[in-house]
């Protein structure tokens, strides 16, 4: 690992409205990643991972940053942060052009679902 990789904090969204959420770390990934590269990786890590075998078959899209590592504060929702639309990584955009750096939790979930879980935010449980 050189001095310039980073450890991302995956949030694996499978449901919004049950908080039904894991966890998947990743490790020596370069800040040059594009969105569509790192979306490859994960997948990769939840087909090859026993303890991810329910979220397989999860029709995951779209990524979106949750925390920067340099952040002190998380946002109140517990599931996805609502604001900061900017943050969601196109397929094309580097890691390092949102200013990821080792320690950003990045959630990745279903775009259909989390448009519909924003204009209804309840949670069922």
């Amino acid at each position: 690992m050189s001095r310039d990789d980073l450890i991302l904090n995956i949030r694996l969204i499978k449901s919004f409205e049950y908080r039904n959420i894991r966890y998947l770390l990743l490790k020596n990934i370069l800040p040059s990643t594009t969105g569509r590269e790192l979306k490859q990786l994960i997948d990769i890590k939840i087909r090859s991972s026993p303890n991810l075998a329910t979220f397989v078959n999860c029709p995951f899209d779209t990524i979106k940053v949750y925390t920067l590592s340099d952040q002190s504060f998380k946002d109140q929702s517990l599931v996805i942060n609502f604001d900061h639309e900017d943050w969601i990584i196109r397929d094309n955009e580097t890691l390092q052009s949102k200013g990821i750096s080792s320690g950003a939790e990045v959630s990745y979930f279903n775009m259909e679902q989390y448009q519909r879980f924003k204009e209804n935010p309840i949670m069922k449980w």
